[in-house]
């Protein structure tokens, strides 16, 4: 008989709804910043004109999935379909029949939506993007919709950003991915180097391992999102390795993996082959040391267009008389790169906004010395970047103020100086106060 789903099913599905409510938004925020839009639907250009299903955050459970898979036969047109931030995992009581089952963690699923949205991507023979973010799929859930990913022909884009995948869904996604006609794979913000929830948190680096060596011998998948997956040193370096080995990949995001100067170091001959397009590294431990030479990888890199959300094409251009990075927080490796950009390229800024880009002391200090070659700046903001150093720990920086004071002292014509939410402090005010008599 069909088990029915207990007392504490609908608590299941209003729990999942707003599970990942903090990370949704943030994603969304980094999806925003990325592709220069503010809604939810993130879709390539050519999608504008295809018919695309945007059912994210809908509150849809189990049941209501099954609901929707039903009818998508009747749409073979479907392009691209977002079911993001739903908890199509969740039993709900009203259902006729329900699937329970347990999740990696013993809590109950329904994976009845889920195992029919597999079997219906064969027949959408046009659809190119499918997003199931934040949706808790779990490993069980990816097994269920894995078989329909490899019959879909059409599908180019997956994101399973935020589903609750471990090092099992790493194994299975390698095995898969050559049997797919998969160009991009969004896997962030999944904690691939663990066994799972159900057990104590510890390292277990075969799937991502299994995961590499799949990227670096796969001809198809050109862009991989691996942010914030907590990777151990050994799944990075082999990482490191199938981007050096891979020739179709041009779009790498390792941002938040928690990589060690070792690992971004050998990232760098990835970056010289010129292969690579965009590279992401913002969120990791990374020294002032290790960024220099992550920087010198990149200015040899003629491929690369975006690097740690800097706009390396715009700025060697030389043509920019505004630049706003704000929110981006680029970090410590993104302004070296930035820095050596505008110090050669760009003599024409008026306006530089760096709010909120993690530069810290030395940040600030390389990027205000480039400002110096810039002639024409009217406009600076800096807030929000910490760059008297870690107020907390009682210590003090004066590196990246006093490189704005002598830029002010050297007759820069800034007309507008924001620097706020910095905690600048008796020493910082009394350095800014001393150049400003001198400030043109």
């Amino acid at each position: 008989s069909t088990p029915k789903p207990s007392s504490a099913a609908s608590d299941v599905y209003k729990r999942q709804a707003p599970r990942y409510s903090h990370e949704v938004q943030e994603h969304e925020h980094e999806l925003a910043k990325r592709n220069g839009c503010h809604g939810k639907a993130h879709y390539p250009s050519e999608a504008a004109q295809q018919l695309v299903a945007e059912l994210s955050e809908r509150r849809l459970g189990a049941a209501d999935l099954a609901l929707v898979t039903a009818v998508l036969p009747a749409h073979p047109g479907l392009h691209a379909l977002s079911l993001r931030a739903n908890p199509i995992c969740a039993p709900q009581p009203w259902a006729r029949e329900v699937k329970v089952g347990a999740d990696d963690e013993g809590g109950e699923i329904d994976l009845g939506g889920v195992a029919a949205l597999g079997r219906s991507l064969a027949e959408l023979s046009v659809l190119v993007h499918l997003d199931l973010s934040f949706c808790a799929l779990g490993n069980t859930g990816l097994r269920l919709l894995v078989d329909g990913v490899c019959a879909a022909t059409s599908l180019r884009t997956l994101a399973l950003a935020g589903c609750a995948l471990s090092a099992a869904a790493a194994t299975v996604l390698a095995a898969a991915l050559p049997s797919t006609h998969l160009e991009s794979l969004d896997i962030s913000r999944n904690p691939l180097c663990e066994l799972g929830r159900d057990t104590q948190p510890s390292p277990s680096e075969g799937g991502v391992l299994a995961l590499a060596s799949t990227v670096g011998r796969n001809t198809t998948v050109n862009a991989l999102d691996l942010s914030y997956v907590g990777l151990t040193t050994s799944a990075a370096l082999a990482l490191a390795a199938a981007l050096c080995d891979s020739t179709s990949l041009r779009v790498a995001r390792l941002r938040g993996c928690e990589l060690s100067g070792t690992v971004v170091k050998a990232l760098a001959p990835a970056v010289a082959t010129g292969r690579l397009m965009e590279l992401d590294l913002r969120d990791n431990l990374m020294d002032t040391e290790t960024a220099a030479a992550v920087m010198h990888a990149v200015e040899g890199s003629g491929g690369l267009e975006l690097f740690c959300g800097v706009p390396l094409l715009e700025l060697r251009s030389g043509a920019l008389a505004e630049l706003d990075l704000s929110g981006r927080r680029i970090g410590i490796a993104g302004v070296l790169v930035l820095a050596r950009l505008i110090e050669r390229n760009q003599r024409a800024l008026v306006s530089v906004a760096l709010d909120r880009s993690d530069l810290g002391p030395e940040g600030t200090f390389a990027l205000v010395t480039a400002l110096f070659s810039v002639p024409t700046l009217r406009h600076l903001s800096l807030a929000h970047n910490a760059m008297c150093g870690d107020v907390q720990w009682g210590a003090f920086h004066a590196a990246g103020l006093d490189a704005i004071a002598a830029l002010l002292r050297a007759g820069a014509p800034i007309s507008s100086l924001s620097l706020r939410g910095n905690r600048l402090r008796e020493q910082g005010a009394a350095i800014l106060a001393a150049a400003l008599p001198h400030a043109a």
